[in-house]
């Protein structure tokens, strides 16, 4: 089960904000049985971001990672080079849906997991 907090949005905005994220980003949906899953939102009549974070184990975020084709080519693996090396891992992504920009931040979590921030916004 997915446990989402939500900070500057209605429940019924949090729905399209969580579509917006997926289209704009091209990802795929949170895996089912990711943790500490937040959607925050910003902008004003002009512009609209989103910030979705959530912690996934490695086969949650391997099969998540194929199932989302703006991160075509990135591997678990990889992630696990970068995050060793540099402490995280910053992905930028061909946005779609009309977005300006996306990209995903990899982590290590503190609790074994994989922290997955993605960013985007409409301008």
């Amino acid at each position: 089960m997915i446990a989402l907090g939500y900070a500057g949005c209605s429940w019924q905005n949090h729905r399209s904000g969580l579509e917006c994220v997926k289209s704009w980003a091209r990802v795929a949906a949170v895996p089912q049985d990711a943790i500490e899953t937040r959607l925050s939102t910003g902008g004003n009549m002009f512009t609209r971001s989103f910030i979705l974070e959530f912690d996934a184990t490695p086969p949650e975020l391997d099969d998540w990672l194929s199932k989302s084709p703006g991160l075509s080519g990135v591997t678990y693996q990889t992630i696990l080079t970068e995050t060793v090396r540099n402490q995280s891992f910053v992905q930028s992504i061909n946005p779609g849906g009309n977005a300006c920009f996306a990209q995903v931040t990899f982590m290590k979590a503190l609790n074994g997991r994989i922290r997955v921030i993605i960013y985007t916004y409409w301008s």
